[in-house]
């Protein structure tokens, strides 16, 4: 992709592009760490890294996930008088980034809605999950909402492509709560609080995650069960791309979009490395990634 092939980034769209490519690998032995990066660093994909939304060519099957998923999957809750104030920057946020990078116009729903959030209105739960949900069937990323004030709690969740986890666990969860099945997480909640109010006021910032994963479902809630090992359907690296944009303080965005790569696309040099993370990670953390009892099949894939 030449320079003269991409729009300026006000009208950017992407529609008709291969996915971004991420690999977020080291051959090293991995620590799960916070690992975040100013949004504006190039990780290869040039001006597409400054986009919050990366639509691309594969929107139709991302908008299909997204659709099948149950209802009660999804959540809002307004619990406190500062609530009120956060709902309103994230929708605003939202709706004016769509607009922007996406050429997408929110619902009028959805614009009376901040209207009377603006005006101090306090919506039921139901009506702004369905203003989120809106706002979510525009893009390819799932959408969660963290609150920082008054007390830490996810107050908002739109995530349909899950890596082996329910997102029903973390519904109005702490950040702490969210994360303390993570393996090496601080098991002290003061630390995960000050990490809670930095990206509530920093940012906005970049991390990835990555597995790999033996079907090309991006739904992979347990509901579905795993795909045994030995019944494969192929290979492919999966990796998430999650972005903190940081609300004023009073909490912050999470944008959360997952990439899936057929093993046998990747590099040589990528195969390699990817090869010896493995040989070398942690039993817990390959426990809690999903890859105890498949190391041998991907590394045996992976060689040349």
């Amino acid at each position: 992709m030449s320079a003269d092939d991409v729009q300026p980034l006000s009208a950017f769209n992407a529609r008709d592009l291969e996915p971004a490519r991420y690999f977020p690998v080291s051959a090293k032995p991995l620590v799960m760490e916070a690992g975040f990066n100013q949004m504006s660093t190039d990780f290869g994909n040039g001006p597409r890294e400054q986009l919050f939304f990366q639509r691309d060519r594969e929107w139709a099957r991302y908008l299909e996930a997204k659709r099948g998923v149950e209802p009660e999957r999804a959540w809002a809750a307004l619990r406190a008088e500062e609530h009120v104030a956060l709902h309103c920057e994230a929708l605003s946020w939202l709706c004016e980034t769509q607009r922007a990078e996406l050429d997408e116009a929110p619902a009028v729903e959805t614009l009376s809605l901040i209207e009377g959030l603006r005006s101090g209105a306090r919506p039921q739960d139901a009506a702004l999950s369905a203003a989120y949900r809106e706002l979510s069937l525009k893009a390819q990323e799932d959408i969660a909402l963290l609150a920082e004030r008054p007390a830490s709690s996810l107050i908002m969740g739109e995530i349909s492509m899950p890596s082996h986890w329910a997102p029903q666990r973390i519904k109005e969860a702490s950040f702490w709560e969210i994360h303390e099945p993570v393996p090496g997480f601080p098991r002290d909640e003061r630390v995960s609080s000050r990490l809670g109010a930095m990206i509530a006021a920093r940012g906005p910032l970049v991390r990835f995650v990555w597995t790999v994963a033996c079907d090309e479902r991006l739904d992979h809630h347990p509901r579905h069960g795993r795909t045994p090992w030995e019944e494969a359907e192929g290979l492919w690296f999966r990796v998430e791309r999650q972005v903190t944009v940081p609300l004023k303080g009073l909490g912050a965005l999470f944008l959360i979009r997952t990439y899936l790569y057929p093993l046998a696309e990747l590099e040589p040099s990528q195969r390699l490395t990817l090869s010896e993370a493995l040989k070398i990670m942690p039993e817990e953390v390959a426990r809690y990634k999903g890859l105890w009892g498949g190391r041998d099949l991907i590394c045996e894939a992976l060689s040349p």
